[in-house]
């Protein structure tokens, strides 16, 4: 210690100045500074505990002594601690974490809005199975897509909307060759030997403009030059080529009859079918139109065919009016 007077050094337990003999004052130790004092039982040791239970108070219980030393020794320790640091600062009430009422996560909480559904215009082309044309036109559409031995049938899955593999689109072109060759249409052509193209095997030729407008209005759909070109068909000079497997024995035609519609609004109906099996072999262009839209008992009569119930099936179609106002169909989905 020092003296008061002289501020000589003097031993600590001196009572007078071994220099000047000044009385020294009491040799008691200087306070420490001491952090800011908070009272065990107003700041809780477990923060976020104290927060949950504020709606759920308990009478406070008097802490053992043992654990009330306890505190008061970290209380003191990290006071030390503190002026070590140069402060107070692991109390700083600036530099404590509290526990904040947060707002509810509205998003994950609230109802997720519901889109409302586009409004459905009403059908204005109505569909009526008691009407012969009606039902007619509806048999002949869904019997191109069942009469044919290869290529896209009835029971093959197709969404419009849904992206083709390579598989369904080369099923849809080949159904579409077949469908203008079982049918002779009048737009198919044989390939002429002198003709370039004879040398590579293809027998059959179309418009490619002509063929792409038939495959929209039978599926809504149309291909590009690279799509139509396969190991048996090729594009060139604005025509589309084909190899038509002649000779080949066309086998017993399936024929489709529709047994209700239901109508989905905005021209789209669903259809359902029934798909019939005739006794005699016959190409689909010896089928009159005609036959298709007499009554069940008397088309299958005319067809040869059994009244047992090959398959049944599902299609939605969009109604439209073809080039000459009548009724026709396309074809927006097949199956489930």
């Amino acid at each position: 210690m020092f003296c008061q007077h002289c501020g000589a050094r003097v031993p600590d337990d001196a009572k007078f100045c071994t220099k000047c003999g000044t009385p020294l004052r009491s040799a008691a130790p200087q306070p420490v500074p001491q952090p800011v004092v908070i009272a065990s039982e107003k700041v809780p040791v477990n923060p976020v505990n104290s927060y949950s239970d504020q709606t759920h108070a308990t009478p406070k219980s008097k802490a053992p002594m043992a654990a009330l030393v306890t505190i008061a020794a970290a209380v003191f320790i990290i006071g030390i601690a503190g002026l070590v640091t140069g402060g107070f600062g692991l109390f700083d009430s600036t530099q404590v974490t509290t526990v904040e009422e947060q707002p509810a996560d509205t998003a994950s909480e609230a109802e997720t809005p519901v889109e409302p559904e586009a409004p459905v215009t009403p059908s204005s082309i109505t569909i009526d199975l008691n009407r012969t044309s009606d039902y007619q036109e509806l048999n002949v559409f869904i019997t191109s897509f069942c009469e044919l031995a290869s290529g896209f049938n009835v029971q093959d899955h197709f969404n419009r909307d849904e992206e083709l593999s390579v598989p369904q689109q080369q099923d849809l072109i080949l159904f579409m060759q077949r469908h203008m060759s079982y049918n002779a249409n009048p737009y198919l052509e044989d390939v002429d030997a002198s003709d370039p193209m004879a040398e590579l095997g293809y027998t059959k030729r179309v418009d490619i403009n002509y063929f792409n407008s038939l495959m929209s209005r039978y599926v809504g759909l149309t291909f590009t030059d690279q799509q139509l070109t396969t190991g048996g068909s090729e594009v060139r000079d604005g025509w589309y080529y084909y190899i038509d497997n002649e000779g080949t024995s066309y086998p017993i035609q399936n024929v489709a009859v529709v047994t209700s519609v239901t109508d989905q609004g905005n021209n789209r109906y669903e259809v359902a079918f029934d798909v019939y099996k005739p006794t005699t072999s016959r190409i689909p262009a010896e089928i009159s139109q005609d036959t298709l839209g007499l009554p069940l008992t008397d088309m299958l009569d005319a067809l040869g065919a059994s009244s047992d119930v090959v398959y049944s099936g599902t299609a939605i179609v969009d109604a439209r009016y073809d080039d000459d106002g009548n009724l026709a169909f396309t074809l927006y989905q097949m199956g489930a």
